[in-house]
């Protein structure tokens, strides 16, 4: 923390990179669920929306509804991409990881949220 300032930032160096909007968003509103993937703890639509808000307006970008809107319908899509990356990810630490924790059951609940997202994001 800086002597000067009243914040903390916290960076996780290990999975850093360059990454859409979209992911990155719904990847933070995901781990909300934690490694239990209780997804009743996802934020509801209208936290989103105060979220995007100020998100945006940090940014000095338009908050319009519709573009509040826009967003809404990026981070529906990306939540698929995060619910499929970590489900991919945690397939691999199965085979390689020494770390005593039950990857395959978590890869399996990242597929089934990611399959039930899926049919309501894509109507499938």
């Amino acid at each position: 923390m800086a002597e000067t300032k009243d914040a903390v930032s916290f960076i996780d160096y290990e999975y850093a990179m360059y990454n859409y909007r979209g992911f990155d968003i719904a990847n933070h509103f995901n781990e909300y669920a934690g490694f239990e993937c209780d997804y009743s703890r996802y934020p509801a639509k209208s936290t989103q929306l105060q979220w995007f808000k100020a998100y945006l307006d940090h940014l000095g970008q338009d908050s319009s509804p519709a573009a509040l809107e826009v967003v809404y319908h990026e981070v529906e899509l990306f939540q698929l991409a995060s619910h499929f990356y970590w489900g991919v990810w945690a397939l691999v630490q199965a085979s390689i990881s020494d770390i005593d924790f039950d990857y395959m059951a978590y890869a399996r609940l990242r597929f089934l949220q990611y399959f039930q997202v899926k049919s309501l994001v894509l109507g499938d």
